[in-house]
C-alpha cells in the first residue's frame, strides 16, 4: 500500500479506487532453460593422489578454494548431540568419536577439556579439526550457547522419525545426532543469455543483465533462493552459517562465520521473536542471493581442469546443521526445488561410535573402588569394551552401563585419567536397604556403551 494525495492505495502501475486492486504480480523468471546446482563441499589444500585429475588445481591463479566432494569423500566435519540430563552440547568428530561437551551453568558455560572423561587415542590419525574448533570457541559465551540450544532443541520438536531401520534409543537423555556439513549452491545457465534479435527495436540491449558483465555490475540480476522449510517435515534443515566470499590460505579452518546462526528455530515456540542475539530468523530479507552464470565449453585456452575449477568459483558455500537421515531443500519461484542428502554410509559409521553419557553423582557405596588401573585405561577406542571391574549401583534397568570413574594421574598431577568400571546391581529401589559402611561417594559420569542410534533387529530380520 502506497498514500497518494494523502489517500491509502494500492501500489500499482495505474492507479485504482481506494485499496482494490486488479493486478497480481508475477514472481521473477528466467526465460532460458537453467538450473539449480547443489553439492557438498570441502577445501582442499593440495591435490590428493587419488583425485581425479578434472578435479584437481593447476595452480592458485586458476584455482578454486572450495569444491564438489567426490563419491568417495565424507562432507561431515562433526557432530552435535543435546545432552538433556546435564544441560550440554556434546561435539563428536565425523566418525563419531566424542571430541568436547559445553554444559550451560548459571555463570558461564562449562566447557570440559578435549576428549574428557575419555583419552585420545594416539594410535588413529586425525584431522585438522579448526573449523570444529571455532564453533566450540563461539560456544564458551553464556548467550551463544542457549541460543543454539535452543534451536537444536526446538528443531529436533519439529523433525521427522529416523529411518525404519533405526530406532531412537534414551531420547529422553540425548537428542538426535545432528551432522556439520559445507554445502554450495549455485545457479546456472544451459547457454550465453538470449539477446534482442530485433533489428527495428529502439531499446536493443535491457537495462539489467542476466550475467554480470563485470566483477561488480550493478545492472546484473540476483535472485533469491530459500533453503529449508520450518514447516515441512520432509526437510532437514537446523541452521546454517555464512562463509567468507573470497577465503584464502590464510583463512583455512576459519571460512565459516560462526558469529552468528540463521535458523528458522530462533525461539521455543514458533513464531516468537528471536531468544538470543546469535540465532537470526530466516526469512525474505535475508534469504541467499544466487547470480546467473554460464562459462564456455570451448573458451581459448580451456583445460577441463580450469573448467571445473571456473564452474566452482560460483559456488555460495554455507556451513549447516543439518539431520543427516533427511534431505535439505533449495526453494526459488523460478525453478524446481533441488534437494541435497547425505548418502547413507557417510553417517552409518558415526551412528555406530557415537555413545551416551552424562555426569553423574556424588554416589554413594558400599565400598572402595581400588585405585587406577594403567593397564586398562579408556580411551576413545577401548569405551565399548566391557570393563574387567565393577562398582555396586542400584539398577538402572535394560543396557549395557559403565561407570566412568576419575582418577589423579600419576605421570601428570594437574592431569586426569578414567577407568571404565561395570555395573554391579545392587538392592532393589522400591524397597532400599543398607549396607554396613564405611561408604565411600563417587562422581563421574554413566555411559550407555551401545551406540545411541542401533538397528532394529526386527528390521533386520524382515531384511
Amino acid at each position: 500500500m502506497v498514500t497518494v494525495d494523502g489517500v491509502e492505495v494500492a501500489n500499482t502501475v495505474l492507479q485504482n479506487d481506494g485499496t482494490k486492486c486488479e493486478f497480481i504480480q508475477l514472481p521473477p523468471q528466467i526465460n532460458q532453460n537453467s538450473r539449480l546446482n547443489a553439492c557438498f563441499v570441502k577445501h582442499e589444500t593440495k591435490t590428493p593422489k587419488n583425485l581425479p585429475s578434472n578435479l584437481a588445481t593447476e595452480d592458485a591463479e586458476d584455482g578454486s578454494y572450495w569444491r564438489p566432494v567426490t563419491e568417495w569423500e565424507n562432507p561431515i566435519w562433526g557432530w552435535l548431540v543435546i545432552n538433556y540430563a546435564d544441560c550440554g552440547i556434546q561435539i563428536f568428530l565425523e566418525d563419531g568419536t566424542f571430541y568436547r561437551e559445553v554444559r550451560i551453568t548459571p555463570i558461564e558455560p562449562n566447557a570440559e577439556p578435549k576428549w574428557l572423561p575419555f583419552t585420545e587415542d594416539k594410535n588413529v590419525p586425525r584431522k585438522d579439526n579448526a573449523q570444529l574448533d571455532a564453533l566450540i570457541d563461539k560456544l564458551t559465551h553464556k548467550d551463544y550457547l542457549m541460543g543454539f540450544w535452543i534451536m537444536i532443541k526446538t528443531a529436533i520438536l519439529n523433525m521427522p522419525p529416523t529411518p525404519s531401520s533405526y530406532a531412537q534409543f534414551l531420547g529422553s537423555i540425548v537428542g538426535k545426532p545432528l551432522a556439520l556439513v559445507n554445502m554450495g549452491w549455485s545457479l546456472e545457465l544451459d547457454g550465453p543469455p538470449l539477446r534482442n534479435q530485433s533489428t527495428t527495436a529502439n531499446v536493443k540491449n535491457p537495462e539489467r543483465h542476466l550475467i554480470p558483465e563485470s566483477q561488480d555490475d550493478p545492472s546484473s540480476y540476483e535472485l533469491q533462493v530459500k533453503l529449508g522449510d520450518a514447516y515441512r517435515e520432509y526437510d532437514g534443515l537446523v541452521g546454517y552459517f555464512d562463509s567468507k566470499p573470497n577465503p584464502g590460505p590464510e583463512d583455512e579452518g576459519k571460512e565459516l562465520i560462526v558469529d552468528y546462526v540463521k535458523t528458522y528455530f530462533v525461539a521455543e515456540r514458533m513464531g516468537d521473536p528471536p531468544a538470543e542475539d546469535n540465532l537470526k530468523l530466516i526469512n525474505t530479507t535475508n534469504y541467499p542471493k544466487l547470480t546467473p552464470y554460464w562459462i564456455p565449453p570451448f573458451a581459448d585456452k580451456h583445460t577441463p581442469v580450469q573448467y571445473a575449477n571456473a564452474r566452482n568459483r560460483q559456488l555460495r558455500v554455507f556451513g549447516a546443521i543439518v539431520d543427516p537421515f533427511t534431505p535439505i531443500h533449495g526453494l526459488s519461484s523460478f525453478l524446481p526445488a533441488q534437494s541435497l542428502q547425505l548418502d547413507s554410509w557417510t553417517w552409518q559409521e558415526a551412528m555406530q561410535n557415537i555413545t551416551a553419557f552424562f555426569h553423574a553423582g556424588p554416589l554413594n557405596v558400599p565400598k572402595d573402588i581400588g585405585a587406577y588401573d594403567p593397564a586398562h585405561p579408556l580411551t576413545t577406542a577401548s569405551m565399548k569394551d566391557p570393563p574387567t571391574r565393577n562398582v555396586p549401583l542400584p539398577s538402572l534397568g535394560s543396557g549395557d552401563w559403565s561407570w566412568l570413574q576419575p582418577f589423579e594421574d600419576p605421570n601428570d598431577t594437574d592431569g586426569t585419567v578414567f577407568n571404565s568400571f561395570g555395573i554391579e546391581k545392587k538392592g532393589n529401589l522400591m524397597s532400599p536397604g543398607f549396607e554396613k559402611g564405611p561408604y565411600v561417594s563417587l562422581e563421574g559420569f554413566l555411559q550407555l556403551r551401545r551406540p545411541i542410534m542401533t538397528g532394529d533387529p526386527k528390521k533386520d530380520n524382515d531384511a
